[in-house]
């Protein structure tokens, strides 16, 4: 299939783009310790899932099915912001976004 017909869309940079990037997201992580050593507040996928879903106790168990089903829902919530989706941006670092 040729490459021209997929859009690229990094789920890590649309969540922190239209989710982390709140105020209610920086209050939330920054009460419960969503804190890095470097004082950064994490922004992986753990911690967008924690916030999206409301569960805020969850452990990400790093297996293939459940990393796609809990970044499945993040983009699901992503899109519920009906904001400018980020197609083809690719950032090394977006986590940069949410600790400007």
């Amino acid at each position: 299939l040729p490459h021209a017909n997929f859009k690229l869309l990094d789920i890590w940079q649309f969540a922190c783009e239209v989710r982390l990037s709140r105020r209610t997201y920086k209050s939330l992580a920054t009460s419960m310790g969503w804190v890095s050593d470097a004082g950064n507040l994490r922004t992986g996928a753990e911690y967008a899932y924690r916030f999206c879903s409301g569960d805020h106790g969850f452990v990400e168990d790093h297996t293939a099915l459940s990393d796609a089903r809990i970044e499945v829902a993040i983009l699901a919530e992503c899109f519920k912001q009906k904001k400018q989706i980020p197609y083809g941006k690719i950032n090394q670092a977006p986590w940069k976004l949410v600790n400007a």
